[in-house]
């Protein structure tokens, strides 16, 4: 794992991965029109959702784009539920016939 200082805090990447479920959220459309590369995304934990309790949902200027995948998610689920700060960085943003890809980096910070 690399660890980068940005803004004055010790970053400790944990992953990349491709945003799950944006074509169900209704903003998306919307936000993709201003969302860029370095975007720095909310991440929300969303343990009643009932279909994965270990949810982190993404937001872009508080409107739902989706979320961490249900795979790459129980690390960090458990990383937040501790306390520890996540910071969620778009990477790459396109539309692939009418779906939204919008790869994200998620790091620790320290």
């Amino acid at each position: 794992m690399a660890a980068c200082s940005t803004a004055g805090r010790n970053e400790v990447f944990l992953l990349e991965t491709v945003v799950a479920g944006t074509t169900h959220c209704p903003d998306a459309e919307w936000v993709a029109q201003f969302m860029e590369t370095g975007w720095e995304l909310t991440m929300q934990r969303d343990p009643a959702n009932p279909y994965d309790d270990r949810a982190i949902a993404l937001l872009a200027s508080g409107n739902h784009v989706g979320w961490i995948p249900r795979a790459d998610n129980p690390v960090i689920s458990r990383l937040m539920d501790a306390g520890k700060q996540m910071v969620c960085r778009v990477h790459g943003i396109e539309w692939v016939g009418g779906w939204l890809k919008v790869t994200v980096r998620v790091s620790m910070v320290e």
